[in-house]
């Protein structure tokens, strides 16, 4: 199951793993190879079955919850998606590396932000950016949430050192925003003039 699905054949790979399951209902490993050939396939309600399966049979395993968040998002269920990015992050040791930390708590802080928690969002994001400090895309979505959640003053000291490394619209833009929800209109139009 897993060459297959490696090799882009994800029927063939579900027949596998539903091969395995059938020899053995609790082989984690197969739901979750399974829940990956449905998600590469498109059938995310029989993806979310299958991580589903995985994460009450094998609840520590951090990639379970972790894709099951992932497939809660592409199926619009914001809130149970954030719910299972937090269960995948409890879950994180020893299993996870940082990059799937900082995957978790940035799908945690999207449906969030899609929920309009933003709040949450800040706070996530807060979290990835420790992990990685020095990822210009973390710093904007950071201070965009901390906009939206009504904490844009908190945001312009990274922003602004943003602006000089990443010199884009958006960030620009953001600042402007923020600017002028504080009342300080001329900053803002300097800053969009700038």
């Amino acid at each position: 199951g897993d060459v297959l699905l490696f090799a882009e054949a994800s029927e063939e790979a579900k027949a596998a793993y539903l091969e395995a399951i059938a020899l053995d209902y609790r082989i984690c490993d197969a739901h979750y190879g399974l829940g990956a050939a449905e998600f590469a396939g498109g059938d995310h309600d029989a993806a979310l079955f299958a991580f589903d399966e995985v994460t009450r049979l094998c609840p520590t395993r951090f990639d379970g919850h972790f894709n099951r968040g992932a497939t809660l998002a592409r199926l619009q269920r914001h809130e149970d998606a954030a719910a299972a990015f937090e269960r995948a992050i409890l879950e994180a040791e020893p299993e996870a590396e940082p990059s799937d930390l900082v995957a978790a708590w940035t799908g945690l802080a999207g449906q969030s932000t899609r929920s309009g928690a933003f709040d949450d969002a800040a706070r996530a994001y807060e979290r990835a950016r420790e992990l990685r400090p020095t990822d210009d895309d973390l710093v904007f979505l950071h201070g965009d949430a901390l906009w939206r959640a009504g904490r844009g003053l908190e945001a312009l000291p990274d922003l602004t050192a943003l602006e000089t490394r990443l010199p884009e619209a958006r960030v620009s833009g953001l600042i402007a925003d923020i600017y002028f929800d504080a009342g300080q209109v001329a900053y803002a139009l300097r800053t969009l003039e700038r």
